[in-house]
């Protein structure tokens, strides 16, 4: 998985909930689904949804994943070796 991917969730999944959905602060922050492709559905460890198209939601699992802070741009390159957060300069 390249960083980009995750990038990528990130954006898609920031436009799904301020341009298409609610645009409330708080739902950055609680939703179980994101807007994934590629592989991103491995590092989730979920299966492509019957009919699946780009840019569709897919649910993830509720025990592991919660809105922004539960996608893949923070919990895989969140930190960098020296435990020091690593997103602003993703983002950058």
């Amino acid at each position: 998985m390249e960083v980009s991917d995750a990038v990528g969730e990130v954006v898609a999944f920031s436009d799904q909930v301020l341009r298409r959905g609610d645009a409330h602060l708080a739902t950055l922050f609680t939703p179980t689904s994101s807007v994934i492709d590629g592989p991103l559905f491995d590092l989730y460890g979920v299966a492509k949804p019957a009919g699946f198209t780009a840019g569709q939601l897919v649910a993830l699992d509720p025990t592991q994943r919660a809105g922004l802070l539960g996608l893949s741009t923070v919990t895989k390159f969140g930190t960098n070796d020296r435990g020091a957060g690593a997103l602003p300069g993703l983002l950058a």
